[in-house]
């Protein structure tokens, strides 16, 4: 959603498109608190500041 706003994408987003391989267990989520807690870390930006920074990054790399 965000990506697609930052970069006025008409692009249509499918998820389940693809075939599931016979070892995927359809949906997997990170438990983040054992991450913070284990290593004393946190993210620098919020999931909107990160697209838009990826969004920028990638622009930047078709100027070069």
């Amino acid at each position: 959603k965000y990506t697609l706003q930052l970069t006025s994408s008409k692009s249509v987003v499918k998820w389940r498109g693809a075939k599931a391989a016979a070892y995927d267990k359809g949906c997997q989520e990170a438990n983040m608190g054992k991450t913070y807690s284990a290593f004393k870390w946190r993210p620098r930006y919020d999931i909107e500041a990160g697209i838009k920074r990826m969004v920028e990054w990638f622009a930047s790399l078709e100027k070069e």
